[in-house]
């Protein structure tokens, strides 16, 4: 005879496997057990489940018809429709909330809270220009948009109660995030000379009551901001100027401040005066300052014919020319424009 086990009751059983009755009082026992046990695997099932099948369903409708009517979906190997419970990764969107698009075909839903414009952000990308397609629940294509290292933001304008999906098919996404409650400014980087100024501006969007934008420095000794984002560089340094709503959403700026370099001297850039035809004036650059110019009249930039540091450069004077000239150290910014006029 040997004893058999198992999470419902506990028997004996006879050498020819016959299976002998339970007492009473056992077999009550053993239906509570069941029950309880019953009761417990209930539970464990997830929420939701009819729910985000519903939801795919109800992005498998709206994924169908883009698909069918964007062409760029359809591109390279990609001609069959991948379905979404199959090949596309479906996740939802949160509003505040980043969110990698990591695999090949990744498929995002979110459903407006508000009708209202959207920001879509991402993180500098480090891939070739990341593409976003955006559709509504009837799987009409909205648009497409295009990130950059100088574009990582795009608004779009959402209606409340509706779900958009937003969808990439090769493309490697980071950081992707959509906000409502948004205020931006019109530059995300800069660079002043110590001394000169630049005004920012703030947009703020239509779901804020009170617009009001509070301006701030990081580092008030490298530059100021008074409080119609006047921006005033003060010394060399970096610092970030911050226009801030009352509910606490920002948008910020970062302001490299350099010194300027000093004009080139007569030294330099000989003095206005007569010369004879095919004379040459010479212009020479100081240790560690370059000059750059110009004999056509135009104003030079780093551009511009450049004379290397230490270095001379010969100007032969066959007529009257106007030489204009700008000097620039090594991580300075360029000198104000220094104008010789030559005659024969």
């Amino acid at each position: 005879m040997e004893t058999t086990k198992n999470a419902v009751y506990t028997a004996t059983t006879t050498g020819t496997g016959e299976r002998k009755p339970l007492g009473l009082w056992r077999k009550a026992v053993s239906v509570l057990l069941a029950l309880v046990l019953a009761v417990g695997v209930w539970a464990a099932v997830p929420v939701g489940v009819n729910a985000a099948t519903a939801v795919e369903k109800k992005a498998d409708k709206a994924f169908r018809v883009a698909w069918k009517n964007e062409e760029d979906f359809r591109w390279g190997p990609f001609q069959k429709y991948p379905g979404i419970s199959d090949d596309t990764d479906l996740k939802p969107l949160t509003l505040g909330k980043k969110i990698d698009y990591s695999t090949l075909r990744t498929l995002r839903y979110f459903k407006a809270n508000a009708s209202d414009k959207y920001v879509l952000s991402v993180k500098k990308p480090r891939y070739f220009q990341p593409c976003m397609y955006v559709f509504n629940e009837d799987g009409k294509v909205l648009g497409h948009y295009r990130f950059t290292k100088k574009v990582t933001k795009h608004t779009i304008k959402l209606v409340k109660g509706k779900t958009y999906y937003f969808y990439t098919c090769m493309d490697l996404i980071e950081d992707l995030k959509i906000s409502r409650a948004w205020v931006t400014v019109n530059k995300t980087s800069a660079t002043l000379g110590v001394g000169k100024a630049i005004t920012l501006k703030a947009s703020v969007s239509p779901s804020i009551k009170n617009k009001k934008v509070t301006w701030s420095s990081s580092n008030k000794k490298i530059a100021a901001v008074d409080k119609n984002g006047k921006v005033t560089a003060k010394k060399a340094g970096e610092v970030k100027i911050t226009a801030q709503l009352a509910g606490g959403q920002k948008a910020v700026c970062t302001v490299t401040v350099k010194k300027i370099t000093a004009k080139p001297s007569t030294k330099a850039v000989p003095a206005s005066k007569a010369v004879k035809k095919n004379e040459s004036i010479t212009l020479t650059a100081p240790k560690g300052t370059a000059l750059y110019y110009t004999t056509n009249g135009k104003n030079p930039t780093t551009k511009s014919t450049k004379v290397k540091a230490g270095k001379t450069a010969e100007i032969k004077i066959t007529k009257k020319t106007t030489v204009k000239v700008i000097a620039q150290k090594s991580g300075e910014i360029a000198s104000a424009v220094v104008v010789r006029n030559y005659t024969v």
